[in-house]
C-alpha cells in the first residue's frame, strides 16, 4: 500500500510559472482579445486553406470559437487509416499536426487559430494538401 501512496518528488515548476503566465496573459490583452484574435486568426487560415484546396470552411462563423473545419476535395471513405496516413505524413514531412476526419460522407480537416499560427502555416498546409490529395 505504502508504495502505491507515493506520488514522487514534487515539481513545483507549474506552481512558480504562474505569475509568468497570468502577466503574460495580461500582456497579451486579455481573455477577451485572445479569444478575438484568435477568431480572425482561424477565420483567415481557413479561408487560405480552403482556397489553396479549392472547397470552403463548412460552418458558418458565428459558430467557431479558435477552430474552423475544411471540406477536403478528396473524400477519404469511412476508413479512419486513410486520414491517419495523411496525417502522420503531414507531421512527419511538413512539420504540420492537423487532424483529419470523415463525417457525413465528406473529410475535413480541422485547423485550429492559436496567438502564435502566422498566415504562412495555414499556406504550407494548404500546398501540403494539395500535394497529398
Amino acid at each position: 500500500q505504502d508504495a502505491f501512496d507515493w506520488t514522487g518528488t514534487l515539481d513545483p515548476v507549474t506552481i512558480l510559472a504562474v505569475p509568468a503566465a497570468l502577466e503574460f496573459w495580461s500582456a497579451s490583452g486579455g481573455w477577451d482579445d485572445v479569444r478575438r484574435r484568435q477568431r480572425s486568426i482561424v477565420d483567415d487560415g481557413a479561408s487560405r486553406v480552403a482556397a489553396a484546396v479549392g472547397t470552403e470552411a463548412a460552418v458558418a462563423g458565428s459558430f467557431r470559437a479558435a477552430m474552423r473545419i475544411i471540406r477536403l476535395p478528396t473524400p477519404l471513405g469511412a476508413d479512419a487509416d486513410a486520414a491517419r496516413s495523411i496525417e502522420t505524413v503531414l507531421a512527419e514531412k511538413y512539420r504540420i499536426e492537423v487532424s483529419l476526419m470523415p463525417l457525413h460522407g465528406q473529410s475535413w480537416v480541422r485547423v485550429c487559430g492559436q496567438i502564435y499560427n502566422t498566415p504562412d502555416d495555414y499556406d504550407r498546409l494548404g500546398v501540403a494538401l494539395g500535394e497529398l490529395l
